[in-house]
């Protein structure tokens, strides 16, 4: 329908009117399906992207409707997790939001890692954020990384029809996570195409550090992801799962029940 059409697109121009400095160019190779220019915040960030790198999609799911900020607090304690870090937008969003936490950036492909370095250096972060070039996973060890057509689907889980080169890169788990932290997580962010369950599930003892978890799952890479991460969480975390147009398949949850305690 048109109507609709004219409303969404006034909508996301209006968006990036709002955010951006150099709105009208990113807003012209946006419309075009072309290469948009680094994205220049009117708070100062500056977001710098690839070839591969999706920097509208990145742009509205993370800067602009908030898709991983919802329900995040307003103060931290404790350091934030992301994991599937890609370029660096959550990241961003999050050393901004919560200026005196340590981000812990974790980003398996090297080629992705290297603009996820830019972005950090460019914006003055590199004392607050800790960038790691590994994967998280179930268990430690070499991981094999299958690349899809942008740099936002690059995963273990990918059905073989749209597999591209594969990668092969170090893996950790969440207790190696903990270890590197300040013993404490205040926000574990996850988009690790289709990894979030097995991350989850082999956490042990890591998990108890953990106060908010805000993660994308793909059930489309892994059926029953949702059932398996709600097992491990609603022990002690009041959890939401939401599927919504501006932001997808979303599980949120905050610790309703403190390391230990018996319900």
């Amino acid at each position: 329908m048109i109507v609709p059409d004219v409303v969404r697109r006034a909508r996301l121009q209006a968006l990036m009117a709002h955010r951006l400095v150099n709105w009208r160019e990113a807003w012209t190779a946006y419309l075009s399906e072309s290469r948009m220019p680094p994205l220049r915040f009117r708070n100062g960030l500056v977001f710098h992207h690839g070839p591969r790198d999706s920097a509208g999609f990145l742009f509205f799911e993370i800067f602009a409707n908030g898709c991983y900020r919802r329900g995040l607090p307003a103060a931290l304690t404790g350091d934030v997790v992301d994991i599937g870090a890609n370029i660096g937008a959550f990241t961003l969003d999050a050393a901004t939001r919560y200026p005196a936490a340590t981000v812990h950036a974790y980003e398996p492909d090297p080629d992705t890692c290297a603009v996820l370095r830019q972005n950090v250096e460019a914006n003055g972060l590199s004392s607050r954020v800790r960038i790691w070039s590994e994967a998280v996973a179930g268990t430690t060890g070499i991981l094999r990384l299958w690349r899809g057509d942008g740099s936002v689907v690059a995963s273990a889980h990918l059905p073989a029809a749209i597999r591209g080169e594969p990668c092969d890169v170090p893996a950790v788990t969440l207790q190696t996570v903990l270890a590197r932290t300040t013993g404490r997580i205040g926000v574990l962010k996850m988009d690790c195409e289709g990894a979030e369950a097995e991350i989850l599930e082999t956490a042990g003892p890591a998990l108890e550090a953990i106060q908010f978890v805000v993660a994308e799952f793909h059930q489309t890479l892994v059926p029953d992801v949702v059932p398996r991460i709600l097992r491990v969480l609603e022990p002690s975390f009041g959890v939401t799962v939401t599927e919504g147009q501006r932001c997808g398949p979303m599980i949120r949850a905050h610790r309703t029940r403190a390391a230990g305690e018996r319900s």
